[in-house]
């Protein structure tokens, strides 16, 4: 059974005082015995006493005492305290003390020796013959309960700012403290909540309730230190807040569980934050076109599928390298420095230029670079939308190609027509003179040469008339590869023994509606242009044949065709091939590679005249070296009546024209 301090104190007192009755009274074995337990009792304690009289002289100090006032006991027992202890003097243990002597009442207060950083817990106990003051040292403990103070205050305030809603749950009572941050969380203050486990367990979800009560009760019996778990908690009005919830299990030293103190989180918003940004990345990453992050540096931080496809490096290979190391261009510095510094500017940027993808190949890129910044409207980042432009680039080609050859098809026949008038008129007045002229005139060669030179210049603008597409046409149900064999007879005189004429047709016979002398026409000018395009033996190959073309097949033809089935008339040979760079140019009028007066570049624009006013199509495949093969392709037509089916073959008359394009001129 424990004493009350102030009890406990007023019995040593009342010891004390009957010690000194004692000792006056006599002496005696049992007394002296008495007294050596008492003294030792007093000596050893840990509080400091003092005894006074009513003159406030010392009448004891034990040792306790005379540690915490700096001083011997010889030196002070039998003098007045007040002036052997002068810090005391006015101080707050001297008033206290001479209230409690005059009142006659016990007096407890705390003060400082104003000599040293101590506090004192003071119990002043007034006697019949003065007064018991007792002393302790409560500095250490003053201090450990300040810092105490204040770590409960900075617990508390830690609790209140937070967002989360820390909790302690006390194992032995089963009682359990909300912090204020679970209103945040669920809408319920901490006054509305019952200090128990229920005020949790019975607002998790009901189909994550048993989960989650399984996993904490496990860590605390199985010796574990730390749980967590995701799970739903129920607020105020009934909806379900997404928490995290984290606890630590505080253990005797025996390993029991004694406590257990965390922090409950609402993930909610973050969850469908996570959630838009995840909708978002899916939708870039299912987006056709390149898109690529980079930061403030040019590091790459985003990469999406498109991106991988079309510059051939994976996300892992790029991400945190140079956007410029990745995907080197044929921009110049000064181009790149322009283009960075309108993003800096907060400027988009949008522009194409040819790109170097992993594996070395090159394309057009058309790109968009848009800035990305953050609140303060600081460029932190670029992103870029690119896509593959190099279809793109030849379909313009081939669109700016055909406008121009159209272009120059109808100024060229405009002025075929009137030139040709012109020549008409020539023709017709030169024949007149020659008709009368005398079979002896010096005059008549001369005329003859003007007829000559005219029909000549007849023939040129007949050509242009075709490259025009200004003939009238006779078309009729053709069988390709009957046109291909009966050419035989035509090319054999034109070819010399060292270059071999092949023919090549299937069982089924190709047929399309086309003018057949025009047909002829174009077949003997692309012969005689691959005649002229070899040099030593080779061979000629005509073939004819049916292609069904699909609409990717279309899409690399060089004109805007229809997927279909189309009969098809090839030239083939083994030349010397055509070089790269003149493939666009060779249908253009008065193209030539040949020297001067050896060709005039109509025979290939007059073939391109003839197929476009035919509706069909030509196409060229060549490389230096290796031979060229020009394609004739018109839409395919059913078998007609026998009585349609051409029989006629015209024969021209003399050597054609070739542009000469794809002869051995060609380094």
């Amino acid at each position: 059974m424990t004493s009350h301090p102030l009890e406990l104190e007023e019995r040593v007192v009342a010891l004390f005082v009957a010690n000194r009755a004692f000792s006056a009274a006599g002496s005696g074995p049992e007394l002296a015995r008495l007294q050596t337990w008492f003294r030792r009792a007093l000596e050893n304690s840990q509080d400091a006493l003092v005894m006074v009289d009513m003159e406030w002289r010392v009448t004891y100090v034990n040792q306790r005492g005379e540690e915490i006032l700096g001083c011997t006991g010889d030196g002070l027992v039998g003098k007045y305290l007040w002036e052997e202890l002068p810090h005391l003097k006015g101080s707050a243990i001297e008033i206290r003390c001479r209230e409690a002597q005059r009142d006659e009442t016990p007096a407890e207060f705390e003060a400082s020796l104003p000599t040293r950083d101590v506090t004192l817990g003071v119990r002043a106990h007034p006697t019949f013959q003065g007064l018991a003051i007792f002393l302790r040292d409560i500095t250490a403990r003053r201090a450990a309960e300040s810092a105490l103070r204040e770590s409960e205050e900075r617990f508390r305030l830690i609790a209140r700012a937070t967002a989360d809603a820390l909790w302690d749950w006390d194992l032995r009572t089963n009682t359990l403290w909300w912090g204020d941050g679970i209103h945040k969380i669920s809408g319920f203050s901490v006054d509305e909540l019952a200090p128990d486990l229920s005020s949790w367990s019975d607002r998790i979800h009901p189909e994550d309730r048993d989960r989650v009560l399984d996993a904490i009760h496990r860590v605390i019996d199985t010796g574990g230190d730390e749980w967590e778990a995701y799970y739903r908690f129920q607020r105020r009005e009934g909806s379900y807040a997404e928490v995290v919830d984290r606890g630590f299990v505080v253990r005797d030293e025996d390993g029991t569980a004694r406590r257990m103190i965390g922090g409950m989180r609402d993930r909610t918003e973050s969850l469908r934050a996570e959630e838009r940004i995840r909708f978002q990345a899916h939708l870039l990453d299912a987006v056709a076109q390149a898109v690529i992050a980079t930061d403030a540096e040019g590091l790459v931080t985003y990469w999406n599928p498109a991106a991988e496809a079309l510059y051939g490096w994976h996300k892992a290979e790029v991400l945190g390298r140079s956007i410029i190391e990745v995907t080197p261009t044929t921009q110049s510095y000064e181009d790149s420095v322009g283009i960075m510094a309108a993003i800096r500017r907060g400027e988009s940027w949008s522009g194409d230029f040819e790109v170097r993808r992993k594996d070395g190949s090159t394309f057009h890129a058309q790109v968009t670079d848009s800035p990305i910044l953050d609140s303060n409207g600081e460029v932190i980042g670029v992103i870029g939308i690119s896509s593959d432009a190099t279809e793109q680039r030849e379909l313009e080609n081939r669109l700016r190609q055909s406008q121009k050859m159209e272009a120059v098809g109808r100024l060229a026949g405009g002025i075929a027509h009137d030139f040709n008038n012109v020549l008409t008129v020539i023709l017709g007045r030169a024949r007149l003179v020659l008709d009368d002229l005398a079979e002896a005139s010096p005059h008549r060669e001369d005329l003859d040469q003007i007829v000559l030179s005219a029909e000549r210049a007849a023939a040129l603008t007949s050509r242009l008339l075709a490259f025009g597409r200004n003939q009238v046409l006779q078309e009729r149900i053709v069988d390709l590869g009957a046109a291909a064999t009966e050419m035989q007879s035509l090319l054999g005189p034109l070819l010399p023994e060292r270059i071999e004429l092949r023919f090549e047709a299937p069982a089924s016979p190709p047929l399309a509606k086309v003018d057949p002398t025009q047909l002829q026409q174009v077949l003997l000018n692309l012969a005689i242009n691959a005649r002229d395009a070899i040099d030593d033996c080779g061979t000629i190959t005509l073939r004819a044949e049916s292609l069904e073309l699909g609409a990717e097949e279309v899409s690399e033809m060089p004109w805007d065709m229809s997927p279909g089935r189309y009969a098809a008339l090839s030239v083939q040979d083994t030349g010397s091939g055509i070089p790269a760079e003149h493939l666009d140019q060779i249908f253009e009028p008065f193209f030539t590679t040949k020297p001067e007066g050896l060709g005039t570049g109509l025979g290939l624009s007059m073939v391109y005249g003839m197929m476009k006013q035919s509706r069909g199509f030509v196409t060229v495949e060549s490389a230096v070296g290796e031979g060229t093969t020009f394609r004739l392709l018109f839409p395919q037509v059913e078998s007609p009546p026998a009585t349609e089916l051409s029989a006629e073959s015209p024969t021209p008359v003399g050597d054609q024209e070739a542009p000469g394009v794809s002869g051995p001129e060609f380094p």
